[in-house]
C-alpha cells in the first residue's frame, strides 16, 4: 500500500505456526541455561523451541543438523525395508527405478557431516544393492555387510543403477560451483607464488572437527586436487 506516496510493506505474522529458536555455540552453557521459555509480542506467545523443521531442513540451535541427519537415515532405512519386502514381484530394471526415485532423491545431506556419519547411510544403501543383485553372496556369508563388501564390487552396483554415493554427490555439486566461478572469473584464487598456475585456493583455518566438513574448507579441498591439465583444456575451449 502506499501513503503519502511513500510504499508501505505490511507483514503479517501467523503466531500459530512462529517459533522462538535461538542459535548458539554448542558449548555455550550460559544460553542453554537460560529460562526464555517464550516472549510475548503484543499477547501473542511465541514458544521457544530446540527443533524446527523449516522446507523439510530440521534445525538445531547449534547448526550441526545431526537431527535432519537422523531423520534422513531413518527414512532410509525405513523405505529399504519396504523394498525388501516387495523385491520378489519387481524385475531388476523396475527395482533401479524404485531405488533412485524412492531412496536416493533423500539422500542428499548437504551439511556438516563427517564421513564416517555418512557412511552409515550408505552401508545401508550399499548392502541391500549387494543382497538384491547378487543373492548367491548374500546367503553365503549370511547377510554379514563387512564379509559381504570383501566379495563384491561396489562401484559396479552402483554404476549399474546410475547411482553416485553420497559423497560423490557433495562433491559434484560443490566443485560445479567452484567451476562456474573460475569461467567466469569470480574465483579468489591463492596470492601465494607458487599457487599462480594453477590457480589454487587456500584452505580456511579451523579449531574445530566440525569446520572441516563445511563447505568452506571442502571446497578448497576439492578444487585443489583437480589436475591443472583439465583446468587448462577447460579454459581454452571457454
Amino acid at each position: 500500500m502506499f501513503l503519502n506516496g511513500v510504499k508501505i510493506i505490511i507483514f503479517l505474522i501467523n503466531f500459530e505456526k512462529t517459533k522462538l529458536m535461538i542459535f548458539h555455540k554448542e558449548k555455550d552453557y550460559s544460553i542453554k541455561s537460560e529460562l526464555v521459555s517464550n516472549i510475548d509480542v503484543y499477547g501473542n506467545m511465541i514458544e521457544r523451541v530446540f527443533e524446527f523443521k523449516y522446507l523439510g531442513l530440521t534445525f538445531d540451535p547449534y547448526m550441526k543438523f545431526y537431527k535432519h541427519y537422523d531423520s534422513v537415515k531413518l527414512k532410509v532405512s525405513h523405505r529399504l525395508k519396504y523394498l525388501h519386502g516387495v523385491k520378489r514381484y519387481l524385475s531388476k530394471n523396475v527395482m533401479i527405478v524404485m531405488l533412485n526415485f524412492y531412496v536416493n532423491s533423500i539422500i542428499d545431506i548437504w551439511a556438516v557431516q563427517s564421513t564416517n556419519q555418512l557412511k552409515q547411510t550408505q552401508d545401508k544403501i550399499d548392502q541391500f544393492l549387494a543382497t538384491y543383485f547378487l543373492p548367491g553372496i548374500a546367503r553365503r556369508v549370511k547377510n554379514v555387510y563387512s564379509k559381504i563388501i570383501q566379495e563384491v564390487n561396489i562401484y559396479n552396483l552402483w554404476r549399474l543403477c546410475n547411482f553416485s554415493s553420497i559423497n560423490e554427490r557433495i562433491n559434484y555439486v560443490i566443485l560445479k560451483t567452484l567451476y562456474k566461478d573460475y569461467i567466469n572469473d569470480k574465483l579468489v584464487p591463492s596470492h601465494r607464488p607458487k599457487d599462480k598456475s594453477k590457480p589454487l585456493i587456500v584452505p580456511p583455518t579451523f579449531s574445530s572437527e566440525i569446520f572441516k566438513n563445511s563447505v568452506s574448507y571442502k571446497r578448497a579441498v576439492i578444487w585443489n586436487n583437480v589436475p591443472k591439465d583439465i583446468l587448462q583444456n577447460e579454459r581454452q575451449m571457454k
